[in-house]
């Protein structure tokens, strides 16, 4: 069972924190304002380290190309973090890596995907004449797909952004106290009074969150893998076979 705490229950634990029984020099959207901001910190630093409870998949509509290219899509709308992409080619699935940037006409010399052949991918946030500020990201394939291909992107979301009081976050064992006391920091700040004994008690909290969301599967760590095939000129190279 998760430990769902709300949004009402993280603004009342952080006016505790600095001895505050209500809001009084703050409004609630204030509150819930830098709450939403310490929440960002706190998921950030768990899927850094290796908690995939908000890994998500989807699947990216290969017919659908963005308009102009043949090789360009577009990514899920809550993409924030890439862990994996899977080329999808004759029922069999195949995990592609990055291509270097300055290696990406290598891999033009194949028409599609192929088995046996190289292929790769690079995240970029914007597309030319789209703009830089319009908050779309895309995935670009090296070579094109083309054919009856398809393809599936592993990706942890946006961090979650709590409106309503009754709207929450799983705190786990306790992580929500990071949360608080982050939130709380920040008030003393804007009163100008000193931070510092909040700072230290959250940094604390955010070493145990480190240290518990790397371990959340303890039977089974992760492990080296082999991800690099060496080819001329000792490139990495992504092989779909």
């Amino acid at each position: 069972m998760s430990r769902q705490v709300a949004l009402a229950d993280i603004r009342i634990g952080a006016l505790r924190r600095i001895d505050q029984e209500s809001a009084g020099y703050f409004s609630e959207s204030e509150i819930n304002d830098l709450a939403n901001q310490s929440i960002a910190e706190w998921y950030e630093v768990q899927i850094g380290w290796g908690n995939e409870l908000y890994l998500d998949s989807a699947p990216i509509n290969l017919a659908a190309p963005v308009a102009g290219t043949t090789d360009t899509f577009v990514l899920p709308p809550t993409f924030f973090r890439l862990r994996g992409v899977d080329a999808n080619i004759s029922g069999q699935s195949f995990d592609l890596v990055p291509f270097n940037f300055n290696d990406r006409n290598i891999y033009k010399q194949y028409p599609s995907w192929t088995l046996g052949k190289l292929a790769a991918y690079r995240i970029m946030g914007n597309n030319g004449s789209q703009g830089p500020t319009n908050g779309v990201k895309y995935i670009k394939f090296i070579p094109a797909p083309g054919g009856t291909t398809s393809a599936t992107v592993w990706f942890y979301p946006n961090s979650p952004q709590l409106g309503g009081d009754a709207e929450s976050v799983d705190g786990s064992a306790g992580w929500e106290e990071y949360i608080i006391l982050m939130t709380a920091a920040k008030m003393l700040i804007k009163q100008q009074r000193d931070p510092s004994t909040l700072l230290s008690l959250a940094g604390s909290e955010m070493t145990r969150i480190m240290s518990s969301a790397a371990k959340l599967d303890a039977a089974h760590p992760e492990h080296v893998s082999i991800t690099r095939r060496w080819g001329i000129r000792n490139l990495r190279r992504a092989y779909i076979r």
